[in-house]
Formats: structure tokens, sequence, C-alpha cells
């Protein structure tokens, strides 16, 4: 196992210096190469485990990427992983990021081969390797998920009552079928595409799910979806096909092809899996963070589907985040087109960095004074929804000594924060040069909502 000393300041991504306010405790860390055995499996994976140099980490987090990504979540020249990672380790958090099965260091079979309950017992063999070792292994675990990884993260937490926290960045809702023809609309139109066209195409896969459902034996379900394509192919033009493949979505060019396509285990998994299911399962509190510009996840609609999922299972504990101005990678986009992921020098918002940081911080101080009252009166008395609320609320208030931010050139707005239906709080941040500035600290000279606990200074 080798290790890195990680310096605040040292960065070789776009942003990883920019999230860090002036004024703020900022860790310095240290990066472990380690490994950790999936033993139902019987593979072995590898990551990297960031932990601050404090006296003790306030929690441990691990990253969970969209499907079969490396351990920096690689998306050509961006690292969002990593960049996440040291903007968590420099706020105190240990921090574990893995490569996928078949992908970096790890072993097992690559996309398409896997299935979310794949990635989520990978995600309970890392939770067993932290509670093994003996410098973090009592800490809270949370769970950060991104995009498919976001639902994997609600699986595991669905299941298991190690989960401290879980937040969704990207996160579907939806189902599965429902999201995909969504992306199809929404980033179709973006490349010109005709109405007409996208139509046709939305209709396909609808039905290619429907299939799925009716048909539970490879055979049946094989031969349905070849007449299913044979049809397809009857009505659209190849310069129809044409225009959905620039677009990103191609169509095999026959119907073998396709409906071999519709079952790999990832795809058929994919369309048929909803996250209400296990989203109703998880009782730790959630934050869901989507942007507005986001074309492959749609902010409103999923949010509200998480929110009513979780409501319905009695989860109270739920932030949902609305970020104007950045695409499913939480960059501050123009369209929020994928064809612009590459074209835009920043990797993450520092505001959606700010916010996920301020998350986590609000929950562990809940953490805190549960544990307090355990010890005092063997009895917890949960702490309500406005409690993170009035943390969220002291970084920058619109009537409040920041409210001067939002007037600002080149002020970011948050929509808002909403913790429950009769409780919302208004955050603005605001990028200058390099640098992420906040309001003024408060009259005692503490920054509300960020203290780091341990005796660490806000």
């Amino acid at each position: 196992m080798s290790a890195a000393v990680i310096l605040c300041g040292s960065c070789s991504s776009a942003n990883e210096d920019a999230s860090q306010p002036a004024g703020r405790r900022q860790y310095a860390y240290i990066e472990h190469e380690i490994f950790f055995r999936n033993e139902r499996i019987g593979i072995t994976l590898a990551g990297t485990l960031a932990i601050p140099d404090s006296l003790r980490p306030l929690a441990v987090v691990i990253l969970i990427p969209n499907g079969s990504a490396d351990r920096d979540m690689t998306a050509g020249r961006h690292r969002p992983f990593r960049v996440l990672a040291a903007h968590l380790a420099r706020n105190g958090l240990a921090v574990l990021r893995a490569d996928g099965r078949g992908v970096g260091q790890s072993e097992g079979e690559s996309w398409p081969a896997n299935t979310k309950q794949d990635m989520a017992s990978d995600v309970e063999a890392a939770i067993g390797y932290l509670r093994s070792r003996p410098d973090i292994g009592s800490l809270p675990v949370g769970l950060v998920g991104h995009s498919e990884g976001a639902s994997v993260a609600g699986i595991v937490a669905s299941r298991s009552s190690e989960v401290a926290f879980v937040i969704m960045l990207g996160g579907p809702g939806l189902p599965g079928s429902e999201i995909l023809c969504s992306q199809i609309r929404r980033v179709a139109e973006a490349f010109g595409v005709a109405d007409s066209t996208i139509a046709k195409h939305v209709r396909l896969m609808q039905a290619a799910a429907e299939v799925l459902r009716e048909h539970p034996e490879e055979g049946p379900a094989v031969e349905a979806l070849r007449k299913l394509f044979d049809d397809y192919l009857d009505h659209t033009t190849v310069a129809e096909r044409s225009a959905l493949t620039k677009s990103g979505y191609a169509t095999p060019h026959d119907p073998a092809g396709f409906a071999a396509g519709i079952l790999l285990p990832w795809m058929k998994d994919f369309l048929l899996y909803d996250p209400g299911q296990d989203l109703t399962r998880v009782r730790c509190p959630v934050l869901s963070m989507i942007g507005d510009k986001d074309m492959q996840v749609d902010a409103e609609k999923n949010n509200a589907a998480i929110r009513e999922a979780l409501g319905k299972g009695g989860n109270r504990r739920i932030t949902v985040v609305e970020l104007p101005g950045l695409n499913h990678l939480l960059q501050t986009a123009r369209t929020g087109s994928p064809a612009e992921y590459q074209e835009i020098a920043e990797t993450m918002s520092p505001a959606a960095l700010e916010a996920i940081s301020a998350w986590i911080s609000a929950q562990l101080q809940q953490l805190r004074g549960r544990g307090r009252e355990r010890a005092d009166t063997g009895a917890v008395t949960p702490s309500p929804p406005e409690v993170v609320d009035s943390i969220l609320n002291d970084i920058v208030r619109p009537d409040g000594p920041g409210a001067a931010v939002l007037a600002a050139r080149g002020g970011i707005p948050f929509k808002r924060f909403v913790t429950n239906e009769k409780s919302q709080v208004f955050i603005a941040l605001h990028r200058q040069g390099d640098e992420a500035v906040h309001a003024p600290k408060r009259p005692d000279g503490k920054r509300p909502g960020y203290s780091l606990g341990n005796g660490a200074p806000a």
C-alpha cells in the first residue's frame, strides 16, 4: 500500500482549489492506495482512500460513480471525483473512491456485464473494508453517488443500517425507461433533430421496455424485440436514423443487433429499474442535487419523484436542490448539452462543492447531538429539518450580510434548498476569480454551518 501527502493548495484539476473560501480551516490529507475484497464473488477492488491530516476525521464518505468508471470518474479531460474527494478531505472527511469492476486495477467483468445490484455489492464490500480499519472503522459512513451511482447509493442505504447519509448527484427518481426517453427528447432536440424523428425513437424504446416487462424469458423477448425493430426500420429513413446517431443515440443496423443490445445485463437493468422502490426503504438523511440544465436527468421531475418516494416510506429528512446553470456533471454550462462537457474548463461547480460539504456538516452536527442525547437520556429526539435549514441559511442569507453577493457580478444564486413542504431556505454563492467568496463572518468571528468539530476552528 502506498501513500502520498497532499497539501492544501496543490491541484491538477481545473477547479480543485477554487472551492475553498478564505478564512476556512483546510486540512492537508494523505492519499492511500488500497485494495479490498468482495468475497461474495471473489474479486479484489482497488481504490484511493484520502484521510485528512487531523486528529480524527469527522466521517468517511464513499464516492459511487455512474456505471463502470475509474476511481476519478474520468470523463475526457475531467476527473470529477478527484475534485470532489479533494474538497471533502480538505473539509475533514475521509473519502474512498474505487475503480469499478474490470476498470483500472479492479478485477471482475466491466460494463455492460454489471448491474446496479453488482455495484451495490461492491459498495457493501467497501463499507466492510472501512469497518475493519482501526483508524476510521467507527466513523459514520456516508454515500455520495452520481447519476446511476446515486441509485446504487439508494439500494445500499435501503438495506443497510451502516449508512449515515446519502447524497444523490444528478440521480434519477423516475424509472429507467422514463429517464432514457426524456434524455432522448432533450438531447436530440438540442442537436436539432426533428420532433417526428425523436418521437419514433422514443416509441421504440418505450415498446422495448414493455417487451422486457412482458417477456422475462430471453427467447420470447428476442423474438418480440426483433419484430419491434423490423417495424421501426419500416417507418424510419436512413437520414432520420443518422440524425439520431449524431446526437448520441445510435441504433444497430439489424433486428438481431437491436435485440442483443437491449438484453445486455446493464441495459436491461437500466430500462426496468425503478429507484422509488428502494428509496421508500431509505431511513437516513438524503440530499438530492440536480442542475437545472441537466439534459440527462430532469431536475424538477426527478427531485419530485425522489421526495415522493422517500416521503412514502416515512423519511422526512429530505433536502432537494435544483442548481441554476449546472449540467449533469454539475459544471456551469451554457445549454447543458453533453456535447459541451469537454468544452467547459470547470470540472465541478464550486457552488455545488460547497453545498455538498455544508449539508454533510449539518448532518454530522445532528448525529453528534443525537449521540449526546442518547448518552444523557437513553433516548433520541429526532432533529427537525428546520435545523438543517438554519445551518444552510447561515452560509449566505438574502436578507442578511451576504445579500450584496447576489448583486455582485457573476453571482450564482441557488434556487432553493427544501427540506420539507413548510420549510425552505435560499442560498447564494459568488465566484470572484479563482476564489469562492462567502458572506462576512458573524460578529463572533465564526462562519456558521462550517464547524468541523474535534475542536477545529471554522
